[in-house]
C-alpha cells in the first residue's frame, strides 16, 4: 500500500462527462485536465450508481461512498413536513456575512445536517484531529458542504449577493482573516466586470478565475500538505454545470468555461507539486449530462421534454378529482403528496395512475411500496431506484423517463435519470508513484471513499458500499 501522503486533492468538474473531455481535448493544455486523465491511472467506465444523477446526491456520494438510501439525499429538492426544501437546508446555521442569501425562504440556512452518514473528512477530522487539515471549496452551497460533510476545518462557497466567498455556522463562527482580505477584492473585480444579457456570474469565465485563484490561495494560507498527518482538499468546478445547462456543451461560451478549468486546474496541481511529501490528485465528476433533447428531437431521434408547470397543473387536478390530496413537491417525475390522509397505499395508487396520465409516455411509474417491496421491473438498471429510496425521505410515486427524456423543458440540456449518459463520469488517479495506465473495467464512483480511507489507513465513512479500487490501494 502507497506510504503516508501529504496531501490528497479530489477536483469534481460538476456535470463533466468523459465524451466532453474526447471532443475539446485538442483545446485543452498539458498541464491540467490532461495530465489527470493521461498521465495518471483512468478508469474509463466510472458510473454513479444512484438513481437521480444531481448534484447533491452526486457530491454527496463521491465524499460517502454512499447510496441515496443511507445517507439521505437523493434529489436537490426535497420534502419536510408538508414544504418543499432544499437538500442541504438548515435554519440553524446561517451564511456568514450574506444577510440578503439569509433572507431567502426556501434555503435559510445549510448545513450536512440532512447528510445522514460520515464523508472522508468526517473520518479524517475524527481519526487526525489537529494533525491535519480539511478543506472543501465550490461556487455552490451543496457541492462544498456535500463534499465536507460534518465535520471539516474551512468549507467555502460563493454567495452572489453579498459578492462574497462565504460559509455556514455549522463550521466557523467567522471567516479566516485571508478570505476576508480576498473578498474585498473579489467585490471590487466584481464592480469592473460586465455581462452579456444571458450570461450570470456563476456561468462565465471570471467564476472559473476566481475559483482557482481561492483554492491556490487557501492551500498556501492553510499550509495544505505540511501537516504531521494527511491534507485533504476537495475542489467542485460549478460553473461547468452552470454553463452546461444555460448555454449546452456545443456552445463556444461553454468551451471558454471549460478551457478556463483547464487552467485553473492546472495551477492547482502546481500548487500541489510545490508540496515537500507524497500527492494524490483524483479527478471526477458528480454525473454527466444528456444533450439538448429538443435538437435531438428535430433530428428524429427519441427524445424530448417535458412543459413542468403544465404537467403540474395536469398532476394537480387530477389529485383533486380523486381526491389524494395536493402536489407537494414535483421534481425528477418523483412526487411527493401534500395533506395525504386516509389510507396513504391506496391514494399512492391512484396519484401513480394520474401520474400516467398528466406526463409523458413514461417507461414504467412505481409507488413507494412497490420500490421499497421490489414490486418493480427486474432490469439491471432499474435496481439503483431502490438504493436511492430512502423509507422514510422518499417520494410517494416515481415515473421512469424514457432515455433523453428530461422532466423539465426550460435548460438546454439537464441530467436527472439513471441512464448512462447521465451516470458516466470520469475516474481518475494522478500524483507520486501513480502509474500512466487505462483501465477499462467498470467501477462504481461510489468506490472513491473507502479507497481514500484505506490509502489513509483509517476507518471508512459510515455508509460507504462501494468495493476498493485495488490499482489505487495495491500502489508502493
Amino acid at each position: 500500500m502507497m506510504s503516508s501522503l501529504a496531501l490528497i486533492v479530489v477536483i469534481v468538474i460538476d456535470q463533466f462527462h468523459m465524451d466532453t473531455y474526447w471532443k475539446y481535448k485538442s483545446q485543452l493544455s498539458q498541464s491540467g485536465i490532461v495530465t489527470l486523465l493521461e498521465h495518471g491511472t483512468t478508469y474509463l467506465d466510472a458510473h454513479h450508481t444512484q438513481f437521480f444523477n444531481q448534484t447533491c446526491p452526486g457530491h454527496i456520494g463521491l465524499s460517502t461512498g454512499a447510496e441515496p438510501s443511507l445517507h439521505g439525499v437523493a434529489l436537490n429538492k426535497t420534502f419536510d413536513y408538508g414544504q418543499e426544501v432544499y437538500c442541504l437546508s438548515d435554519d440553524k446555521n446561517a451564511w456568514l456575512h450574506a444577510p440578503e442569501e439569509n433572507k431567502n425562504l426556501f434555503a435559510i440556512g445549510t448545513s450536512a445536517r440532512r447528510i445522514l452518514t460520515s464523508t472522508v473528512n468526517d473520518e479524517v477530522e475524527s481519526q487526525f484531529g489537529e494533525r491535519s487539515k480539511t478543506v472543501s471549496i465550490s461556487i455552490k452551497d451543496r457541492s462544498s458542504i456535500g463534499m465536507a460533510g460534518h465535520r471539516s476545518d474551512l468549507v467555502l462557497w460563493y454567495a452572489h449577493k453579498a459578492q462574497q466567498w462565504t460559509s455556514s455556522t455549522a463550521y466557523a463562527k467567522d471567516l479566516p482573516l485571508w478570505l476576508n482580505k480576498f473578498n474585498e477584492d473579489q467585490r471590487k473585480l466584481e464592480q469592473k466586470r460586465k455581462y452579456e444579457a444571458e450570461e450570470k456570474y456563476q456561468n462565465t469565465v471570471p467564476s472559473v478565475d476566481d475559483l482557482g485563484r481561492l483554492v491556490v490561495r487557501a492551500m498556501q494560507e492553510e499550509k495544505l500538505g505540511s501537516h504531521p498527518k494527511t491534507d485533504l482538499l476537495w475542489v467542485s468546478f460549478s460553473t461547468h454545470d452552470y454553463a452546461g445547462h444555460d448555454f449546452g456543451d456545443d456552445n463556444e461560451k461553454f468551451v471558454k468555461v471549460f478551457k478556463a478549468e483547464d487552467r485553473a486546474i492546472s495551477q492547482i496541481l502546481a500548487q500541489a507539486k510545490k508540496t515537500k511529501g507524497r500527492i494524490l490528485v483524483v479527478l471526477s465528476s458528480d454525473h454527466g449530462a444528456g444533450i439538448d433533447a429538443a435538437e435531438l428531437s428535430k433530428k428524429g431521434i427519441p427524445s424530448g421534454k417535458v412543459n413542468k408547470p403544465s404537467h403540474r397543473e395536469a398532476l394537480s387536478k387530477c389529485f383533486k378529482s380523486e381526491a389524494i390530496g395536493e402536489v407537494g413537491l414535483l421534481q425528477s417525475s418523483s412526487v411527493y403528496i401534500k395533506n395525504l390522509k386516509g389510507d396513504a397505499v391506496a391514494k399512492r395508487l391512484k396519484a401513480k395512475e394520474c401520474l400516467k396520465k398528466s406526463g409523458p409516455p413514461y417507461w414504467h411509474v412505481m409507488t413507494k411500496e412497490e420500490v421499497l417491496e421490489n414490486r418493480l421491473p427486474q432490469v439491471p438498471w432499474l435496481q439503483n431506484l431502490a438504493t436511492s429510496w430512502h423509507p422514510t425521505l422518499g417520494p410517494d410515486v416515481i415515473g421512469v423517463l424514457h432515455p433523453y427524456w428530461n422532466s423539465d423543458d426550460e435548460e438546454v440540456q439537464n441530467h436527472e435519470t439513471p441512464y448512462s449518459y447521465d451516470s458516466w463520469v470520469p475516474l481518475s488517479f494522478w500524483g507520486t508513484g501513480v502509474p500512466a495506465k487505462k483501465i477499462y473495467r467498470k467501477v462504481a464512483v461510489t468506490s472513491l471513499a473507502p479507497t481514500l480511507t484505506t490509502l489513509l489507513k483509517i476507518r471508512r465513512p459510515s455508509g460507504a458500499q462501494g468495493p476498493l479500487l485495488e490499482e489505487i490501494v495495491s500502489l508502493k
